[in-house]
């Protein structure tokens, strides 16, 4: 691991990387669609093999290599990518990701316990119904 000073000089802005791509004729939106297509093959392959958490989530971090021909391929996926806010572009970029990474969770979770308490009611209530009502065996019975 290497200071914050090395830091300095070596994460870029994804916007500044892509900036300085258009300055050199590399057509930025086809490289983007590349690097998304490679990250969702791979997500993909992920389907299954990852275990089940109903009560958190993953983040992953990829880390793409561009060849000369800036072709993209992929060198690793971690599981548990470095989330120290060493340097400016650190904030920049890992603070909104967090806040919306919590927002997806959070959401997801009220959604599910909302489709909970909905469903429990739904049952609640149709067992008071039930329980309301004779049973058809017991109609006509006294």
């Amino acid at each position: 691991g290497g200071n914050a000073a090395q830091g300095m000089k070596y994460k870029w802005l994804l916007s500044e990387v892509f900036d300085r791509f258009k300055k050199t004729g590399v057509d930025d939106r086809k490289l983007w669609a590349r690097i998304k297509k490679l990250i969702g093959l791979t997500c993909a392959m992920l389907v299954g093999k990852t275990p089940e958490a109903p009560a958190g989530f993953e983040l992953f971090g990829f880390d793409v290599l561009l060849d000369s021909n800036m072709k993209p391929w992929l060198i690793e996926v971690n599981n548990s990518p470095a989330l120290g806010l060493d340097t400016d572009v650190d904030k920049i970029v890992k603070i909104p990701l967090l806040k919306d990474a919590f927002t997806l969770v959070t959401e997801h979770t009220r959604t599910c316990v909302a489709g909970d308490i909905a469903g429990s009611s739904a049952a609640h209530q149709a067992g008071d119904k039930q329980r309301r009502s004779p049973s058809p065996s017991l109609q006509g019975t006294s």
